[in-house]
């Protein structure tokens, strides 16, 4: 009698875990949905039209880079909206598989990454998202069942700072004195700049091609990407490999981004190939 009790009780432990799955994965739908419509509501660009006389003040580079990045006499904006495809990884030391995602990004309040990475049979569908400095991520396979579900905690929240930072790269009006950007001379061909990211400073720096647009961009970000899986501010960075123009800006079209940028141990684990920009 006892071993025909065992299936009986193997399908109610299943069934058990199938409704916590779900409910979990509701739970962040609802999440999801906050911080998305929360983002769209506090958009932070006031419009300001862009005109070289805005940086002549600046280093050479940076002139380059602005002028080369934005329409003159266009509107600007610090908050948009991102489709993408390209290929992501898991972990950096492993290969990387098939991505499509959407992003909504505003850089003084946070960003909402969605995405669906297919492994094989397999998908990962869910989302990564830092809104006034609080992160999450929150990932299902098949829409079933748990993969990541990392709460907000000061590593993540502050690893997901620099990301934000990092991806301001597609908003170059963010990088405009008038937003706050304060810029430092490297050479004729980089620049550093500063500016604040959800009330946090964060410093980028951005080299550019003879044309004026980017041809990398790298900071320290606070990060565990090593053997010992230690909370440390480490190197990262991405190759512009193709750039883009977007309504009014020409920007990185096809980046390629990872740990360890600038040195041996570069692991990029991911590429971004963007297929449209809508700034807001």
């Amino acid at each position: 009698m006892k071993a025909k009790w065992i299936p009986v009780a193997i399908f109610g432990i299943a069934g058990i875990a199938a409704a916590i799955a779900q409910y979990l994965r509701h739970k962040d739908a609802k999440n999801r949905i906050v911080v998305k419509d929360s983002l769209l509501l506090s958009r932070t660009g006031n419009g300001h039209v862009f005109q070289e006389e805005m940086v002549e003040d600046l280093p050479i580079a940076a002139q380059k880079y602005l002028l080369a990045s934005i329409k003159t006499g266009s509107r600007t904006f610090t908050s948009a909206f991102i489709q993408m495809g390209g290929r992501f990884s898991m972990d950096p030391s492993v290969k990387s598989f098939p991505m499509k995602a959407t992003e909504l990004i505003s850089v003084n309040n946070g960003f909402l990454w969605d995405a669906e990475i297919k492994m094989g049979p397999a998908r990962f569908h869910g989302y990564d998202y830092c809104y006034k400095g609080n992160a999450k991520q929150s990932f299902f396979i098949n829409n079933v069942f748990p993969f990541i579900r990392e709460q907000p905690n000061v590593d993540l929240n502050l690893s997901a700072l620099g990301r934000l930072a990092m991806e301001a790269i597609w908003l170059p009006a963010c990088f405009l004195p008038v937003y706050g950007a304060k810029w430092e001379h490297i050479s004729s061909r980089s620049a550093r700049v500063t500016r604040p990211f959800m009330g946090v400073n964060a410093t980028l720096t951005i080299t550019i091609q003879k044309n004026g647009l980017p041809e990398s961009v790298s900071m320290e970000r606070w990060g565990n990407e090593n053997l010992l899986k230690k909370w440390k501010w480490m190197s990262f960075g991405a190759d512009v490999l193709e750039t883009g123009e977007f309504k009014v800006c020409r920007v990185p079209k096809v980046m390629r981004a990872g740990w360890g940028y600038g040195t041996d141990n570069f692991k990029p684990f991911f590429t971004a190939e963007i297929e449209n920009i809508s700034y807001f």
